[in-house]
């Protein structure tokens, strides 16, 4: 058997481990894995497209971000919907997936992690490849490891509070491809212990500089770790993280060039458009140079499924000069219709379709950071640990605005609470509809007497609302992993 049918027969033994049905707590039990003995096979491997994923879009459903709508219209209709997303938007007790069902966050982590510790496990035994090669490619997929277990902990546990971290229940960590293991929910602290072990390797072994995209560098390593420590209220090791991805030079696509394709034939990858280039947005394969690191979420399927909620598009209001326009909201927004193509329209009268239809990121990228490092100015002058932390944070706000919104004008700077208010509202806007970060950002805020709410959903004109806190925000374990291991806790919900 050559190298490229043992790398296809791994591959296809991992695929068909995680449907196959047995008495352990994930549902998967391989039948007769062989791994590959090479480091160019690992090597191939980690490049496979199932590992440039991450995060489900179905988590959107529970945020601030999104409406359904009635019956009468043509897409983004409650009855529609999925019985798990319906769950969701309704803030339904207990379970999200019925009895029997997949769900696609959990599953696809754990499938993904399994292949991960199979590569950091077995790449120091493999006979060739160079000591410094084989560090390089462990801390690759040690920094994926490290993103997968940061996404799960936040869906499926407690937001980090550090005086109960040690006690909330978390998610399991593997770290190892054995599967007669016994499994137990560790904490949410020791979930993070592991996430912050897995970067440091990571910030240590990476190369300076990835060859694409698609692939981790030392940047992206300081890039999650920012939004690690940002989570767990470390706002000193977070801004120290944020400020090594600023030392690039800025990367930000100035939207005000944009317009919507006047040529009626462009649509999808072509609807947004620079008249001065004659090009359309930029995708990932010509070089977005906003992204830090492609993930793929499944956010162009998702997009015509929901309206914008009225909440959202509220907070695109504040703090709009006037004559302005925040191109976020004209250009991946449509009021009333949306044309799709020369003669195709959909209507949808008196809603709002988020219809971004371009090269969407659901991973890293540069402006995530320029937020995530304003936040910490801020919140570090309040603490009386940086003077000029709101001078800065305005600074860095204005030069995002100033590429998102036509006719700007730079931000009256105000007191520390205002002026974090005003940074929190400028996240929300620039990160809407990716993937699981409203609901994390929710979590967090809700900690916050002045930042929690509750979110307020709409079945025409009957209203659902989840308050602050509330444990439906928390994901329960699927019903398939509690049956196959019942003596898994499960959170109430």
């Amino acid at each position: 058997m050559n190298m490229r049918n043992l790398y296809t027969l791994f591959v296809l033994a991992v695929t068909v481990m995680f449907c196959t049905a047995c008495d352990d707590y994930l549902d998967i039990k391989p039948k007769g894995v062989t791994l590959p003995k090479l480091f160019e096979d690992y090597n191939r491997l980690m490049n496979h497209s199932d590992l440039m994923s991450i995060d489900n879009t179905y988590t959107v459903y529970i945020t601030d971000d999104i409406l359904l709508g009635e019956d009468t219209l043509q897409f983004g209709k409650f009855v529609t919907a999925q019985d798990h997303q319906k769950n969701l938007y309704t803030f339904e007790h207990g379970a999200v997936f019925g009895e029997g069902m997949s769900d696609y966050l959990w599953e696809s982590a754990y499938e993904r992690i399994y292949t991960l510790n199979v590569v950091i496990n077995s790449v120091p035994n493999c006979p060739d490849g160079s000591e410094l090669e084989k560090k390089e490619l462990i801390a690759k997929a040690r920094f994926t490891r490290a993103y997968e277990y940061l996404m799960l902990v936040n869906a499926y546990g407690n937001h980090y509070d550090p005086a109960t971290a040690d006690k909330d229940l978390g998610v399991p960590i593997l770290l190892s491809y054995a599967i007669n293991q016994s499994y137990k929910r560790n904490t949410v602290a020791e979930v993070y212990s592991q996430i912050i072990s897995d970067l440091e390797y990571s910030l240590t072994n990476l190369p300076d500089k990835a060859s694409s995209y698609y692939f981790p560098d030392k940047r992206c390593a300081h890039a999650l770790a920012a939004r690690t420590y940002l989570y767990m209220g470390n706002y000193e090791e977070a801004r120290n993280h944020a400020e090594q991805v600023m030392l690039s030079e800025d990367p930000l696509i100035d939207l005000t060039e944009y317009i919507i394709n006047p040529d009626k034939n462009k649509w999808g990858m072509g609807r947004i458009y620079n008249p001065n280039t004659e090009t359309a947005y930029p995708t990932v394969e010509e070089g977005n140079s906003e992204i830090l690191l492609v993930k793929n979420t499944g956010l162009i399927g998702f997009s015509r499924s929901v309206y914008v909620n009225p909440d959202l598009l509220e907070v695109f209001k504040h703090d709009l000069p006037e004559g302005a326009v925040d191109q976020r909201r004209s250009l991946f927004m449509a009021d009333d219709f949306f044309k799709s193509g020369a003669i195709m329209t959909s209507y949808f009268k008196g809603k709002t379709m988020w219809v971004e239809y371009c090269d969407i990121n659901g991973g890293l990228n540069y402006q995530e950071m320029m937020l995530t490092l304003a936040e910490c100015y801020v919140r570090l002058n309040m603490a009386g640990k940086q003077s000029d932390g709101i001078q800065k944070a305005y600074a860095l706000i204005d030069k995002l605005r100033n590429k998102r919104i036509k006719n700007n004008t730079a931000l009256p700077q105000k007191d520390a609470q205002s002026a974090l208010r005003t940074v929190l509202e400028e996240r929300r806007r620039e990160l809407a509809f990716r993937g699981s970060l409203r609901l994390f950002d929710l979590k967090r805020l809700n900690r916050e007497d002045a930042f929690r709410k509750e979110v307020k959903h709409y079945v025409g004109d009957e209203e659902f609302v989840l308050p602050a806190n509330d444990p439906r925000y928390i994901l329960p374990l699927p019903p398939r992993v509690i049956a196959a291991n019942p003596g898994l806790p499960q959170l109430e919900r």
